[in-house]
């Protein structure tokens, strides 16, 4: 009888264990998507902003990493779109599942990503700006334009640095550098950010900022590409 109950309560530890590693997560993960969607639903109603509490075709659109990395269950939610400063935009919240550990514990590992993309108002050849500190490999050029401050913070991923070097001009690498933009890509006629919080969420205020500094920078690489 003393064995029976010893194995009992251990199965009903392991059931425990299993709802604090595995289950509740899953729980807080669908409470703060259904908090983010209710405030930018809020704020959007305010702007005058387009709200979509998810767009699945999202999570495929963008060849650019997070996108194309590993994880599953992706989802694209709190979708916010319009025009900020003239550029019209689309902003979301993309999260994926990068792994999952099995053992005697269930867990799962997410990942959270704000994408910001805006539509650019003439053809910009395909690039991809890292910074320094969020690059795995060091071995990509670095830009070399008039803002030595840029040039040490940045590295060239994909793109020509001629083509780097005309683009960001002394107001496009200044907005860069001091609203502290990292990750940047152009593709499709877009100019794809993205930022990641591993505690704190995004708010929409906070987005609408975002969304009006690359807004800026967006006009400053166009005027770029026309000298």
């Amino acid at each position: 009888m003393t064995v029976v109950l010893v194995v009992a309560g251990i199965v009903v530890l392991y059931v425990l264990l299993n709802v604090l590693t595995f289950v509740l997560p899953r729980t807080f993960v669908k409470k703060r998507q259904a908090a983010k969607n209710a405030e930018r639903e809020r704020f959007a109603a305010e702007a005058g902003w387009r709200f979509d509490a998810s767009v699945p075709e999202l999570t495929t659109r963008y060849p650019v990493p997070p996108f194309t990395e590993h994880g599953d269950r992706r989802v694209a939610f709190g979708v916010l779109s319009g025009v900020q400063e003239g550029v019209p935009f689309t902003a979301f919240d993309f999260r994926m599942r990068t792994g999952v550990r099995t053992g005697l514990l269930w867990s799962e590992e997410t990942e959270v990503h704000t994408v910001f993309a805006l539509r650019l108002p003439v053809p910009i050849p395909p690039l991809r700006l890292f910074a320094v500190a969020s690059q795995k490999f060091a071995d990509q050029p670095a830009p070399r334009t008039a803002d030595p401050e840029f040039n040490k913070r940045y590295l060239i991923e994909d793109g020509d640095p001629a083509v780097v070097n005309r683009l960001f001009t002394p107001a496009a690498t200044r907005l860069m550098v001091e609203n502290d933009i990292g990750n940047l890509s152009v593709r499709g006629g877009e100019l794809v950010c993205t930022a990641s919080k591993v505690f704190a969420k995004t708010s929409a205020r906070e987005i609408a900022e975002r969304v009006r500094v690359l807004a800026m920078v967006v006009h400053a690489i166009t005027r770029g590409g026309q000298r």
